[in-house]
């Protein structure tokens, strides 16, 4: 019999993996949503799903803030050497 077989196997394995950390974070972890056929297990996984995606985009927004950013400063810093050299 496969480790994940069986709905007991996994819950027993939630059990034991949930009292680990919180033995080791003296924090007990969230409950989990109740395994109804899957549906919950489902919808869960399609938030986060939903959340990774959201999250993928926000990280490209700001690479493409900081590449402004950075391009912006460049032009900055080559401006004020160039002002600084003609002063001199």
């Amino acid at each position: 019999m496969h480790w994940c077989s069986s709905d007991d196997s996994w819950r027993l394995f939630m059990k034991r993996f949930g009292a680990s950390v919180e033995h080791i974070v003296h924090d007990p972890l969230p409950a989990l949503p109740e395994y109804e056929g899957g549906e919950a297990l489902q919808e869960e996984l399609e938030h986060l799903r939903t959340k990774v995606q959201e999250l993928s985009e926000e990280v490209g927004n700001q690479k493409a803030k900081k590449t402004v950013l950075t391009k912006a400063r460049r032009a900055l810093n080559s401006a004020m050497s160039s002002k600084a050299k003609s002063l001199s």
